[in-house]
């Protein structure tokens, strides 16, 4: 399974923005096999990039 994140440069993200994305992750991939494929600018990029980050220290089934 392949995810990939889009969103906008100037997105200011919160805690429920977080728990949102975190919680589809989880359902979507759970312990599944993943590729999650993450930008490299902007705002959104950095929040996906921390988010992708936190999920797959619980999960080792995922790669960045």
């Amino acid at each position: 399974m392949i995810i990939t994140f889009c969103g906008h440069s100037d997105f200011i993200a919160t805690k429920e923005h977080e728990e949102k994305i975190l919680s589809i992750l989880e359902k979507e991939v759970g312990e599944k096999k993943a590729e999650l494929f993450l930008g490299e600018y902007g705002s959104f990029d950095k929040f996906a990039y921390q988010c992708a980050k936190k999920y797959k220290a619980l999960h080792s089934n995922v790669a960045l």
